[in-house]
Parts: C-alpha cells; structure tokens; sequence
C-alpha cells in the first residue's frame, strides 16, 4: 500500500484515502484465491470504519477488479455505492484483441521512445521479473509471501467473471492507453454497466501512475471525479 502514498498526499489533507492490504501479507492468515473473496475481505475491513453507504470505491490496475467485486457485492446488499473509480485496467469477461507480435512490440516500441519512457519501462520491467522470480526463490520470507500473494492473485484474476453493476463509472486512462491502438479495447468496461463511462486521462504511462509525476496527475483526475459525485 506505500506504493499509493504519493497519491494520498497529492489528493489533500481534506480528502482522506484508505488502502486495503491483502490478506496474508504478515504470514498469520491464508491469502485469498478468488477475486470475490479478496472484496468480500475488503469490505468486511471498510465497515469497521463505515458501516454503511454512500461509499466512494477505486482500485487501480488489477485492484480495479477487486473494487469492481467490491461494488457489485456492496449493491447487492443493498448498499450504494456513490463513486466506482477504475484506473488503466483492463475489463474481465472480455477477450482482448489479437494483435500480430510484431506489431505489438513496435507499437510499444515507438511509444517508449518517446521522452525518453524506454529506459523507465525497462527498469519498471526488470523490477517485475526480479520481485517475481528472485524474491520467491532467495528472499526472505516476508518478500517470498508477497511473491507468492502476487502469483496467488494472478490466478485469481484469470479465473474471475464479474458481474453488472448498477451505474456510472470513472475510468482513468494513462496517456499510454491513449496512444496504443489495442488499449482501446479497454473502453469495453461500458458493457458491464448500466450507465454511463466516464473517461479522464492522466498524462504518464501506466507504470508511472503512482509514481511522480504521474501520482499529481492521477490524484488530479481522481479528486475531479470526488467533487463531481459530491456535487451530484
């Protein structure tokens, strides 16, 4: 949850924001293996500081789908969910488009080459592979749980198939998705709802979302979105 507090710090003093840690993290409990009970964890922990609706929701790339779970689990019970924010995330149930190899990597390759993203998408990449793969095999046990948590959640969002749910959506866009022909198909998230999609984009690339500069330009687009439904 660090990751977010550039995030938390740009949104303001005012505008308090709560991460949710997944389950398994200190080694006492099990982790979730399914993306329903990850949200059903999730809202479980937010009642003991709100028991009831309006609730304002986000997750950002695959915890997108948790706060999805989240939202339709919430209405479900008769909850209403006031702000559904999804940022740079694919929608479930929904094959992406089949783009030729070649034409994938040149596509990215032209993008990063751009304002110098290519060596930051490689760093950002080789952390990846390095969280994922080293930590598991010769880090300590505390690296080796969140090693194992991610792969543990991984399936999890390959085996998930979401609901509707019932009103607007905020969907925040990197300038990434933007420029990428393929990322287009993230706007299929309308066919999940019932009302309306509602883009805004932040000017960074998917990996620098929380990171600065990017943070300032997410929290910017987040807390337009927070005003909007307050005003509503």
């Amino acid at each position: 949850m660090l990751s977010f507090a550039r995030l938390a710090r740009y949104l303001g003093e005012d505008q308090p924001l709560y991460g949710l840690q997944p389950q398994g993290m200190d080694g006492n409990q099990p982790h979730h293996t399914r993306v329903e009970d990850m949200a059903a964890h999730y809202i479980k922990e937010m009642r003991t500081l709100q028991p009831h609706g309006p609730y304002y929701l986000g997750g950002h790339c695959a915890g997108s789908w948790v706060a999805f779970e989240m939202a339709q689990q919430l209405q479900a019970a008769g909850e209403e969910v006031q702000l559904l924010v999804l940022v740079d995330s694919e929608p479930p149930n929904i094959a992406p488009p089949q783009v030729p190899r070649l034409k994938h990597l040149a596509q990215r390759a032209m993008f990063y080459w751009q304002d110098k993203r290519l060596w930051h998408a490689i760093a950002w990449k080789i952390q990846l592979i390095y969280q994922n793969l080293l930590l598991l095999r010769v880090g300590g046990d505390e690296a080796q749980r969140v090693a194992t948590i991610r792969q543990a959640h991984a399936q999890a969002h390959r085996d998930y198939r979401s609901g509707q749910f019932y009103g607007d959506v905020t969907f925040i866009r990197s300038r990434e998705s933007t420029h990428l022909p393929d990322k287009a198909w993230h706007l299929r998230w309308s066919e999940l709802i019932s009302g309306e999609l509602h883009t805004k984009i932040a000017d960074c690339t998917h990996a620098g979302l929380v990171l600065e500069p990017g943070a300032g330009e997410l929290a910017a687009a987040i807390g337009a979105a927070i005003e909007e439904a307050q005003a509503q």
